[in-house]
């Protein structure tokens, strides 16, 4: 998987316990994904990443997970490329403080978007900052602590307009409601 593929998918946990826990109610939309993500690696038009941290958050949740589901987490493990964490624990905690304060600064016009947004935890940060470092689209259900991702961004000028070179796409969103 050396390719540069047209797209790049950064994994969060859940969209791994979603897919493989038959009782979520979320199991639709990380079926539908990972069957469109499974299909674009087989295509050579994506790459799919995880970063460290995802694996280390199952291995801690695999003492509640049932046999079978940690047989469907190993032969999704194939298909990936896993990404070593950032070394930078100054990167971490600044993705932290830039969140807590885009929230308290902006709170009245993130309120707008009826989610809530919360700063991420260091778990979150580790995912969010190797999405970041590594150009990926990230992959998540956990709208209020990632939505921050599309600030992270420079802000790019085109003649006399300045925008984010992101949108929504940035974040793929495993739920809405």
């Amino acid at each position: 998987m050396g390719l540069i593929a047209q797209k790049r998918y950064m994994l969060d946990t859940n969209v791994f316990r979603y897919k493989i826990d038959t009782s979520s109610q979320h199991k639709m939309e990380a079926k539908h994904f990972w069957r469109m993500a499974l299909q674009e690696l087989m295509d050579n038009e994506a790459e799919i990443f995880t970063p460290a941290e995802v694996f280390r958050e199952l291995d801690v949740q695999s003492y509640t997970m049932k046999p079978e589901e940690l047989t469907r987490i190993e032969a999704l493990k194939k298909n990936l490329v896993v990404k070593p964490d950032s070394t930078s624990i100054s990167a971490e905690d600044l993705i932290r403080r830039i969140s807590a304060y885009i929230r308290s600064k902006y709170k009245p016009y993130l309120d707008v978007i009826n989610r809530g947004v919360d700063y991420p935890s260091v778990s979150d940060s580790r995912i969010l900052l190797s999405a970041w470092e590594h150009n990926c689209v990230m992959v998540t259900a956990n709208i209020r602590e990632f939505m921050l991702y599309l600030f992270y961004f420079q802000p790019m000028k085109t003649g006399s307009s300045t925008y984010l070179p992101c949108s929504i796409s940035r974040l793929i969103l495993l739920r809405m409601n």
